[in-house]
């Protein structure tokens, strides 16, 4: 799933980011892609894996006893 990254700057970080990723022959392209971890789809949504993470202790669900 994508989303802002950490620490990419608020808003208007982000906003600079997907506008350097329309454009490939941008000097700081391939430095964001490869701080990215590869290809990044900004449109990219899957209820079912956001659903998962959001089950895991990670992401603060508890569970509770009965």
């Amino acid at each position: 799933m994508n989303c802002p990254p950490e620490d990419c700057g608020g808003v208007w970080g982000y906003s600079n980011i997907l506008e350097i990723l329309k454009q490939p022959g941008h000097e700081e392209y391939d430095s964001y892609i490869e701080w990215l971890g590869g290809v990044f789809d900004p449109e990219h949504f899957d209820k079912d894996e956001v659903n998962e993470m959001l089950r895991t202790k990670d992401y603060g669900c508890i569970e509770l006893d009965d």
